[in-house]
C-alpha cells in the first residue's frame, strides 16, 4: 500500500474525535439526539480546522446502517464507502472548479433522484464561496425546499463572500482556529502511535508554525519525520523549517541597548548568509520586541505562550528594558515591515534602518 500522509491517516472518524470544535460537534450530536437535523449546513472557518472532515462525519452519521444516534459505526458498508469517497449517495463537489450555472443545474437534476443505498443523498460543496452569483441564484429554490431525502453541507474559508440569501437558508457553524494546546495534544497522540521521538520544544515550534491549523501541524510533522527519521530534535527542526533562532533576536536587542553598530551589522550579515528572508526577519524581530514588552508587564509570565525556559529568558531580559523604548521600537520595525516590499535594495534598507533604530532616543 502506498504511504498515507499523517493528516489523512489520522483524520477523525467520529464527532468526539474532532479537536477544538466542541461547540460544533456537541450541537450536531444534540441535533441527532433530538431528531432536529437541518436540511442545509454551512461550515465556515480557517483552513485545516476540520470543516470537510466534520461534513464527512455528518454524512456518515446520517447514513450509517447501524443505529448511530450521531456516532457512525465506521464498520458498515455506507460508512466505509463515504470514508473512502466511493459512495454514490454522498457527493463531494469542489466549488472552485464547479462554480458555473451549468454545474449547479446538473446538481439540481441529481437532487430529484432518491438515494441508491443510503438513507439520504448528501451534497458536500467545498469552498462554496467560489460559486458565481448565477450559480448561487440557481441553487436558491432547491436549497430552501429540498426533497426530504437530500441534505446540503457547504464549507468555506470566506463566509463573507457567500450570498446572504444562501446564508439565510443554512444552519451556520463557525469553526475556530485551534489553540496551541489543542494542536500539541493532537500531535502527541499521533506521535505516540507512530513511535517517533520528538524533543518537547519541537511540539511548541510546530504549533506556532501551524497557525491554528491541525492539518498544517500534521503536514509539518510529516516533513520533519522525513528529514530527521525516528528522532526529531529542535536543532534539526529549526534548520529544516528555516526558522530564525531566538538567540539571534536576543543578540540584536542586546546590541540595540548598547548601541553596538558592529554587532548589529554582524547579526544582519548572519541573516543574509544563512538565506533567511528579510520579511521573516523583520516579522520575527517585531514579535520578539512584543514578547519583551508583554514580559515587562504584570502577569507577563501568564500571557506569554511559549516554553518555560524561553519564557524565563524573556522575563529576565525585559527587566533591563524600558517599556516606552520597546513601544517606540515596535512602531519603527512595523513601519519597516510595511515599507520593505517597496524598496529596491532591501538589504541596504534593513541595515540602515536597524542602525537608525539603535541611535533613536526615547
Amino acid at each position: 500500500m502506498s504511504y498515507q500522509v499523517l493528516a489523512r491517516k489520522y483524520r477523525p472518524k467520529k464527532f468526539q474525535d474532532v479537536l477544538g470544535q466542541e461547540h460544533v460537534t456537541k450541537t450536531l450530536l444534540n441535533a441527532f439526539e433530538r431528531d432536529r437535523i437541518a436540511h442545509a449546513y454551512l461550515f465556515s472557518g480557517p483552513r485545516g480546522v476540520g470543516k470537510t472532515t466534520t461534513a464527512r462525519i455528518l454524512a456518515k452519521a446520517l447514513n450509517c446502517l447501524n443505529e448511530s444516534n450521531g456516532s457512525p459505526c465506521n464498520d458498515c458498508q455506507n460508512c466505509d464507502e463515504i470514508a473512502s469517497s466511493r459512495s454514490m449517495d454522498v457527493l463531494e463537489i469542489d466549488g472552485a472548479s464547479n462554480r458555473g450555472i451549468d454545474e449547479i443545474r446538473n446538481l439540481r437534476e441529481l437532487v430529484k433522484y432518491a438515494p441508491i443505498n443510503a438513507k439520504f443523498k448528501v451534497f458536500i460543496i467545498d469552498e462554496v464561496h467560489m460559486l458565481t452569483q448565477a450559480a448561487f441564484n440557481a441553487l436558491l429554490k432547491t436549497l430552501e425546499e429540498p426533497p426530504p431525502h437530500v441534505k446540503f453541507i457547504f464549507a468555506t474559508t470566506e463566509p463573507n463572500k457567500v450570498l446572504p440569501t444562501i446564508l439565510s437558508r443554512c444552519q451556520r457553524h463557525d469553526f475556530h482556529r485551534m489553540s496551541l494546546g489543542t494542536i500539541e495534544k493532537g500531535l502527541r497522540t499521533v506521535i505516540e502511535i507512530e513511535g517517533i521521538k520528538i524533543e518537547e520544544s519541537v511540539y511548541h515550534l510546530i504549533g506556532n508554525m501551524a497557525d491554528g491549523s491541525m492539518r498544517d501541524a500534521l503536514s509539518l510533522t510529516d516533513q520533519l519525520i522525513a528529514f530527521c527519521g525516528d528522532s526529531v530534535t529542535l536543532k534539526a527542526a529549526t534548520e529544516m523549517l528555516g526558522i530564525i533562532p531566538n538567540d539571534l533576536f536576543f543578540r540584536i536587542t542586546d546590541a540595540l541597548k548598547e548601541k553596538d553598530h558592529s554587532t548589529l551589522l554582524l547579526q544582519l550579515s548572519e541573516v543574509h548568509a544563512k538565506g533567511f528572508a528579510l520579511t521573516d526577519f523583520i516579522g520575527g524581530l517585531n514579535r520578539h520586541l512584543l514578547n519583551l514588552l508583554i514580559a515587562s508587564g504584570e502577569k507577563g509570565d501568564q500571557l506569554l505562550d511559549m516554553t518555560d525556559d524561553l519564557k524565563k529568558r524573556y522575563i529576565e531580559e525585559s527587566k533591563e528594558l524600558n517599556a516606552r523604548d520597546l513601544i517606540r521600537q515596535i512602531d519603527h520595525v512595523a513601519a519597516m515591515e510595511s515599507e520593505l516590499k517597496y524598496v529596491q535594495q532591501p538589504k541596504i534598507y534593513v541595515e540602515a534602518m536597524i542602525l537608525k533604530l539603535a541611535e533613536m532616543d526615547a
